[in-house]
């Protein structure tokens, strides 16, 4: 069997485990409602005049709403990660599939972009926002367009960090702890390192948090360091899955 052909069956059966669960569901309409509120809070601020609010729509609106989109995301991506890998190692399914010859890259390339294929549907539902403010105003495109690399990225790379301690645990419960762990160090690594007011530390941080490269694509930077900033993150995650799931084999 190609890698191709065991890729197809485990992407399509994550999809369909993806699509016949209730949470997800649930938590993409939850996501939805809160960006759609924030997105209408910061219109109205614009179109009053709130004090603070910059006579760039762009500025106002569409960059702080793609701020807290950022945060939602990061916020439900471990939900909706920590079953992926425990799951199967709590129901034995993993130690079958590691018995055919399914490759564990075939398992991890499967898994991964099923993931990926699920949260594009929260990516679109993000793209109305700067359509719909293109028709009161002008909007920055690039500013936009950055925003939406953003939110790709960045959820791509958090689905690593998800998928990896999935395949560490039997506990979902577990895997989604570690996960908002990591996560919330990597997003907010910056803030952390100013507390301790240690210069270097603080300049190593400012590189490593992922807070830094989205705000550089929210303002329209969509520079070569920041889109490979998160290519690499996610791919070390990757490898230290694959890496895991061929631990266990070897093991068992």
């Amino acid at each position: 069997m190609t890698f191709l052909r065991q890729w197809s069956l485990i992407f399509r059966r994550e999809l369909m485990a993806m699509f016949n669960m209730p949470l997800f569901y649930i938590l993409c309409g939850i996501f939805f409602l809160l960006t759609s509120l924030v997105y209408l809070l910061m219109l109205l601020g614009f179109s009053r005049g709130d004090d603070g609010m910059s006579v760039n729509i762009t500025d106002s609106v569409v960059r702080p709403t793609f701020h807290a989109l950022h945060f939602f995301l990061l916020v439900q991506i471990p939900l909706l990660t920590m079953r992926m890998f425990s799951e199967d190692r709590a129901d034995g399914m993993l130690d079958l599939l590691q018995t055919t010859p399914v490759s564990d890259w075939a398992v991890l390339a499967g898994k991964f972009t099923a993931a990926v294929a699920a949260f594009s549907i929260y990516i679109a539902m993000t793209a109305i926002f700067p359509f719909t403010t293109s028709m009161l105003s002008d909007v920055e495109w690039p500013v936009a367009v950055g925003s939406l690399i953003a939110l790709v990225l960045s959820t791509a790379a958090y689905l690593s960090i998800g998928i990896f301690f999935s395949s560490m645990t039997d506990s979902q419960v577990v895997a989604a702890v570690l996960s908002y762990v990591v996560i919330f160090l990597f997003a907010f690594a910056q803030v952390f390192a100013e507390g301790t007011g240690i210069i270097p530390l603080m300049d190593a941080a400012r590189h490593l948090a992922v807070s830094e490269h989205v705000a550089m694509l929210l303002s329209g930077n969509i520079a070569p360091m920041n889109i490979v900033y998160f290519i690499v993150l996610g791919f070390v995650f990757l490898f230290l899955t694959a890496r895991t799931l061929e631990m266990r084999r070897w093991r068992s």
